[in-house]
């Protein structure tokens, strides 16, 4: 699609954004790899009065994201581990352009931190001390916990594929009990999708 046929159809919800106080989200896959159709989208929104959001892991040359910044009311800022080690095991990069960006990012625009609570990977006490320290110094103002679910095991089955992962679902009192280490540092947690 082109931009304009993409504003085109956000102007079509324009009545709704303003009656719900909604807007519009960039996420993914990741929109900042495509940073002049985004930042066109991004513009085009503002310029018409929409709220908008873009949804990213920060794990581009901050030179680009800072382009979209200027668009953008609300950036979700996911974040994975705070462990370069965990970071790259797992994710295969490393995070320290991720919490560099995510430093900047929260220096400029409203920021949310966005964590996939994992058990047997992120899902300890060590890891929401240090991300709950990191938001308040950076002055993310919100910590959005999303527990890990399994709902794309049905798809890896319909595919005749095996599931290969391992982890679990935490419990709602895990969530719980994370998201008071962070509202320790003053920010504010969800929980959630």
């Amino acid at each position: 699609m082109t931009v304009d046929q993409v504003v085109s159809a956000i102007m079509r919800d324009k009545i709704f954004f303003e009656n719900s106080g909604g807007g519009v989200t960039l996420s993914g896959g990741e929109p900042t790899f495509q940073t002049d159709f985004a930042e066109a989208v991004l513009r085009a929104c503002k310029r018409r009065g929409i709220h908008t959001s873009l949804d990213t892991s920060g794990h581009i040359p901050y030179d680009r994201l800072h382009r979209l910044l200027e668009w953008t009311d609300l950036v979700l800022y996911d974040i994975k581990h705070m462990d370069l080690e965990e970071h790259r095991k797992r994710a295969g990069v490393s995070n320290e352009l991720i919490l560099a960006n995510a430093a900047e990012v929260a220096q400029r625009v409203e920021t949310w931190l966005r964590v996939p609570v994992i058990p047997g990977y992120n899902a300890l006490d060590e890891f929401f001390l240090w991300l709950g320290e990191f938001g308040q110094r950076i002055g993310a103002r919100k910590v959005c916990l999303l527990p890990y679910h399994e709902w794309g095991r049905s798809k890896f089955e319909q595919l005749g594929l095996s599931f290969f992962n391992t982890f679990k679902t935490p419990s709602s009192g895990d969530l719980q009990h994370f998201g008071s280490l962070c509202e320790a540092f003053g920010l504010e947690v969800t929980y959630g999708r």
